[in-house]
């Protein structure tokens, strides 16, 4: 990924970052975006009375065009931008709690009801999705709710999913994807972490105000470690920074499906960040 989309990203990061971040939410990195799809194609056209933030498009759940065509200038329609409905209800269950009932346009069945009015399969004009995404995002930023990265960079390039039948369990297992190749990942984020990402935590710990960091994605532990982790929010002897137990994250294949990890972070982060009613 270019450096350009690497500073677009950051300036994603930068504008939902709350003033006083009391959780983290450490993710292992947006997707893959090029500079001439970021910097010269076009970018989120909507809600220009409400949302003044960065417009160019990037593969990241902080940009609002991201898996919502509709939403761009000229109405583009971009089949590989299907965005992150996971991450999109992870974030829901953070703002809301997993007992919400939003008012939805469709009578369908959503698996997440709480994020129904975030998701396309909820029936919602993309303008009031928007809406309601742009709510729970001001939402976090307020409580001092803060999705970062442990890549500085996007991992993940877009490209047709395959699977294989698993000998142990015998069943049906996602393929990693091809590209790029699997065994740059851990030291490419161990880059990120050492070069950029850990020095970041740690001024954020310094503010005095972080409480919990949640590493969501076995993969992002597995490649850092918790003691690394630990250690970019010990700031000093006093600190009561809790890393919390590692959740999967929200795209991985969980018998039974996701939900009971939504209801547990809704209540990690409340905890650390209550929500005023």
């Amino acid at each position: 990924e270019e450096w350009d989309v690497v500073k677009l990203a950051r300036s994603y990061y930068d504008y939902w970052r709350p003033d006083k971040v009391k959780v983290i939410l450490l993710a292992e990195s947006h997707a893959f975006t090029t500079s001439e799809r970021a910097l010269n194609g076009p970018g989120f056209g909507a809600l220009r009375d409400t949302y003044f933030g960065p417009r160019h498009f990037i593969s990241l759940v902080y940009n609002l065009s991201y898996g919502e065509n509709d939403s761009m200038d000229g109405g583009l329609q971009d089949k590989n931008n299907k965005g992150t409905p996971q991450f999109w209800t992870l974030f829901a269950a953070c703002s809301r709690g997993v007992h919400f009932k939003p008012s939805v346009g469709s009578k369908k069945s959503v698996n997440a009801t709480f994020a129904a009015d975030l998701l396309k399969g909820g029936g919602l004009p993309v303008e009031e999705r928007l809406k309601a995404k742009l709510q729970v995002l001001t939402d976090l930023k307020e409580r001092g709710i803060w999705l970062l990265d442990a890549s500085i960079f996007g991992w993940y390039i877009s490209q047709p999913q395959e699977y294989s039948l698993s000998r142990v369990s015998n069943e049906i297992q996602r393929r990693p994807k091809a590209r790029p190749p699997k065994e740059l990942k851990v030291p490419s984020l161990v880059l990120s972490w050492e070069l950029f990402t850990k020095h970041l935590i740690r001024d954020v710990a310094s503010d005095g105000h972080l409480k919990l960091l949640v590493p969501i994605g076995k993969e992002v532990v597995n490649a850092l470690s918790r003691e690394r982790i630990e250690d970019a929010v010990q700031v000093d002897s006093g600190s009561e920074v809790t890393v919390s137990e590692t959740l999967p994250a929200p795209n991985a294949w969980i018998p039974g499906g996701y939900l009971p990890f939504y209801a547990k972070l809704a209540d990690l982060v409340n905890d650390a960040a209550p929500k005023d009613f």
